[in-house]
């Protein structure tokens, strides 16, 4: 690692003296040394296989020298690991370039207008093999990284079928995420995998994907993506700027709900937050009993309600709550 310090030395010899003029502008942090003796990195690179503090932990019983700390045999072990698998210095042509040299089967390759990379595991063969039927594919992404697998569920087993490589950093076109998550999908169903239900977070390219490859699959929101969806909305401490709720179209379907309380209101529309924290657990948990109620699930009286019943009880539930306790917003 290099600083912007001037740092020089000079050293100018003659026949019976060496005169050395040292100059350093910046008192930056010293660099960290990593020097380990051969026999250590050999251990290292035997045992990559193990997580760094193992390793540490083992070669502290083989009496490895006492100057030698945890952070210098995890430098090591990375720079071993990495070796492995890293080709080039850019993440995408390193990562198709290893891809290609493992062989595995690439179905998405995208340049342009966002990069993208595509490829399958190979667990839908074994499975086919197996004359095992596919009924539920989950589609979920990490935001942070933007990858995304193709995850199906057999018999409580998940099996992820492909990833997907999606780096577009907010630079891509408007439809360039749904159309490469749309042609990473195809490919799989390509191969005759037709979900009964399809899972996804709240992500409107997944569920546009996901409706375009399989539009007979009922599209569900996975349940921890919602819920963390629903308690970041109900954590929000600023108020929509816009109102998108319509009174006369609830009040037509449901006559219990009063068109007078809505945001519009200036009677109503007092609020200072979206939602009060002593009310949010208790609206988590009411969402969460109405999504656990279906028609061939008796109620508490030992009742199977129709799908229509069940929705009227639940938003008549929801809504009184809301009401009595001003949730104008909510």
């Amino acid at each position: 690692e290099r600083f912007d310090c001037n740092g020089t030395i000079k050293l100018h010899i003659n026949l019976h003296h060496a005169y050395i003029h040292i100059q350093h502008n910046d008192l930056h942090i010293a660099p960290t040394d990593f020097s380990i003796p051969d026999w250590v990195k050999d251990y290292i690179l035997q045992n990559l296989d193990l997580f760094p503090q193992v390793i540490y932990a083992q070669l502290i019983k083989q009496e490895m020298p006492t100057f030698i700390r945890q952070k210098q045999i995890h430098y090591w072990w990375s720079q071993y690991m990495t070796k492995q698998y890293k080709r080039k210095d850019d993440a995408y042509d390193s990562a198709h370039d290893w891809l290609y040299e493992k062989g595995y089967e690439i179905i998405v390759v995208n340049k342009e207008p966002a990069r993208a990379l595509g490829f399958i595991t190979g667990f839908h063969k074994k499975l086919r093999e197996q004359n095992i039927q596919i009924n539920e594919c989950d589609n979920t992404n990490n935001l942070t990284f933007e990858l995304y697998v193709l995850h199906a569920e057999v018999d409580g087993t998940g099996y992820p079928l492909g990833y997907l490589f999606l780096d577009n950093n907010g630079n891509g076109v408007s439809g360039a995420q749904t159309n490469i998550i749309t042609r990473f999908l195809e490919k799989f169903r390509e191969y005759g995998i037709f979900p009964q239900f399809f899972l996804t977070d709240k992500d409107f390219a997944q569920i546009s994907a996901g409706q375009t490859v399989w539009p007979n699959a009922k599209i569900q929101l996975c349940h921890w993506h919602l819920r963390r969806a629903v308690e970041t909305k109900l954590k929000d401490t600023h108020l929509p700027k816009r109102d998108n709720y319509e009174p006369m179209a609830a009040n037509h379907e449901f006559s219990f709900i009063d068109i007078e309380f809505n945001p519009s209101n200036t009677i109503y529309n007092k609020p200072t937050k979206f939602c009060p924290k002593e009310f949010r657990s208790h609206i988590w948990n009411l969402m969460n009993k109405h999504l656990h109620q279906h028609p061939l699930i008796p109620d508490i009286s030992q009742q199977n309600l129709t799908s229509d019943i069940i929705r009227k009880q639940a938003v008549l539930e929801m809504y009184t709550f809301c009401k009595e306790n001003s949730l104008v917003r909510v």
